[in-house]
């Protein structure tokens, strides 16, 4: 084998390594628990999840991230991004008002025709105004009736994101590999 040959191998070497090494530091695998983000994510699905994404960004509204869960960082949760700093929240009646306006909102669901009134001891149907603090997201899961979210634990620090989902690599056992933007 030549000295040519020899170098171009070992840089091909070098560079597949540091290819993965990249990867590995840069993307995740996240596999869904729970019901919380129905019918976006379904419980077994696998998401692939940019963990460097919000380094030089901020998290956008309608973005699905994943994060530390404030009440013990041990445990990721994936929710959707609902309001930014400065945002105004308020839910009345199961409608999420962004800004004093209702949002146009195809992808949530709901399973439970019950409104829960403020008095019931709950704030699923019936939450807030409030305003999004500085270095702080709101954020809700998709699947409204059965998500543990900012309407129960509060606002999101943004110390504790951990990355932006982008798809789904893997869609449970049931659909098998699969490749599906996250919308």
């Amino acid at each position: 084998m030549s000295k040519r040959v020899k170098i171009f191998l070992t840089l091909v070497a070098v560079l597949n390594i540091v290819s993965l090494i990249f990867i590995f530091i840069h993307f995740k695998v996240y596999s869904i628990p729970s019901t919380a983000m129905e019918d976006t994510l379904k419980v077994g699905d696998n998401i692939l999840v940019d963990r460097i994404y919000y380094r030089n960004r901020k998290p956008q509204r309608g973005e699905i991230i994943v994060f530390k869960y404030p009440k013990d960082q041990s445990k990721s949760f994936t929710k959707r991004c609902i309001g930014i700093p400065g945002d105004i929240i308020r839910i009345k009646n199961k409608v999420l008002y962004l800004n004093n306006k209702a949002l146009p909102e195809p992808y949530v669901k709901h399973i439970d025709e019950q409104i829960l009134s403020n008095t019931e001891g709950s704030e699923r149907d019936q939450y807030g105004p409030i305003t999004v603090a500085s270095g702080h997201y709101f954020v809700l899961g998709d699947n409204r009736d059965h998500s543990l979210d900012s309407r129960y634990w509060g606002q999101l620090d943004q110390n504790l994101l951990q990355g932006k989902a982008l798809a789904i690599y893997w869609r449970g056992s049931e659909y098998g590999l699969t490749w599906e933007k996250i919308k």
